[in-house]
């Protein structure tokens, strides 16, 4: 049995759920952000196929420096599950759930489990959830209002 997320956030989204799913992992092999505040910055294809897509995520740090995620995304008929290996021996799962709504919009629900890997994971990890719930909700309302705003029309 899996344990209960560590933050569940629920976004609304206007468009369609075949929109949201393509604004979200419709990406070229190799993404770069036109706007320099966007994060990740550049999401690069390692692999895909109908059911799997495997990336590599370059984030900017306060160190003047990239530093690289790779992340694996399985897709499943109603939305999509992600693989992160992060730094500091932690890992997180996030569970992206599409609902259609009955206005013809996306509920989209994401769920986010972080675990330790080893044993500096285990020391970071009261730390790196703080984090997340602090300010992963923001980060998704703002994708949100940006998939809204610019996702493909394919419905």
């Amino acid at each position: 049995m899996e344990r209960a997320p560590d933050l569940r956030v629920v976004i609304e989204i206007p468009r369609k759920s075949a929109d949201v799913r393509a604004w979200w992992t419709d990406l070229p092999q190799d993404y770069r952000a036109s706007d320099p505040r966007e994060q990740p910055h550049r999401i690069v294809t390692r692999s895909r196929d109908a059911r799997r897509w495997a990336i590599d995520t370059y984030w900017r740090t306060p160190f003047a420096r990239d530093l690289r995620v790779p992340e694996v995304f399985t897709f499943r008929p109603d939305g999509w599950d992600v693989e992160i290996a992060l730094p500091w021996g932690l890992a997180q799962r996030d569970r992206f759930t599409l609902v259609e709504t009955p206005d013809a919009g996306t509920r989209v629900e994401i769920e986010v489990r972080v675990f330790a890997r080893r044993a500096l994971g285990r020391l970071a990890l009261p730390a790196y959830r703080a984090y997340a719930r602090r300010s992963f909700p923001g980060l998704w309302r703002a994708a949100g209002k940006l998939c809204a705003r610019d996702a493909p029309r394919l419905s």
